[in-house]
């Protein structure tokens, strides 16, 4: 029997994130989660889109316990649902956070100018 099949994993909740598409890269970083065994395997963490199952490399990527969130796409802009898995061998642990990729351009004023 796998010793670390019984180890528990623990984690803190991710705070909901806004981005504004244009802006510099952002890295997000969140609290490293620990296990009940810390002899067992270090955890690993992967992260998807709830709605797709996936997670667009363009928009947004985990290394570690960061993200780094970046666009200068206007198409991107809307809400996801992050769903975030740490796991140790056979055991895996799952949450999630939102994140709202604002277009600053939907809420310009254009104003002209007096010529």
């Amino acid at each position: 029997m796998d010793p670390c099949a019984t180890s528990v994993i623990s984690y803190t909740l991710v705070p909901d994130t806004l981005y504004n598409i244009f802006s510099p890269p952002m890295l997000y970083s969140f609290t490293a989660w620990t296990q009940s065994l810390p002899l067992c395997p270090a955890i690993s963490y992967s992260a998807k889109n709830i709605d797709t199952g996936l997670l667009d490399t363009n928009l947004i990527n985990l290394s570690g316990q960061t993200f780094n969130i970046t666009s200068s796409d206007y198409l991107t802009a809307g809400f996801y649902t992050i769903q975030i898995t740490g796991s140790t061998g056979s055991v895996s642990a799952t949450t999630s956070f939102n994140l709202t990729i604002i277009n600053p351009c939907a809420t310009a004023t254009i104003t002209p100018s007096k010529s």
